[in-house]
């Protein structure tokens, strides 16, 4: 039985996983930010990485998309004159 449990993962080890996956995400975006920074110029390819991350945090983090857009918007805004748009 515990190594049929091994095998499946425990329910601890799933939280850890999706804890380190939250972490890299998240740490993603503040990547994508730094680049854009260093760069001085906010390209189409920094937004479908932001969008990608956005749509990892809520397909597999269960992140509500409030929520996303908030923290999205904090990480885009951090750099002065940008504005974090969502499309409708």
């Amino acid at each position: 039985q515990a190594y049929i449990a091994l095998l499946e993962g425990s329910p601890d080890q799933e939280q850890q996983d999706k804890g380190q996956l939250e972490l890299k995400l998240l740490n993603s975006a503040s990547q994508v930010r730094d680049h854009a920074k260093e760069t001085g110029d906010w390209t189409d390819n920094h937004t479908e990485a932001i969008m990608a991350i956005g749509n990892a945090l809520i397909a597999e983090l269960d992140w509500e998309e409030d929520h996303v857009h908030q923290y999205l918007k904090e990480v885009v805004e951090s750099i002065e004159g940008l504005e974090y748009g969502t499309e409708n």
